[in-house]
């Protein structure tokens, strides 16, 4: 599985991986640590089609393999 330049000792693949991650990030000069979080699906909601009532949602995949 391609996972951008984000690195981790766990193995993934494409079922594994359903709706997100958490990821830290250190400060090396004053040693303070940030706690983030990456969904990588969101959903999409559109207008019902014409005489419908329900909604249309659709899953995309959001851009956490560039995000830095």
């Amino acid at each position: 599985m391609d996972l951008g330049h984000w690195t981790t000792t766990l193995q993934y693949d494409d079922n594994n991986l359903h709706y997100g991650f958490i990821y830290r990030i250190t400060n090396t000069v004053n040693n303070k640590i940030y706690y983030g979080k990456k969904q990588i699906k969101s959903v999409k909601k559109l207008k019902p089609l014409k005489g419908r009532k329900n909604k249309r949602h659709f899953d995309i995949e959001t851009d956490w393999r560039t995000y830095t």
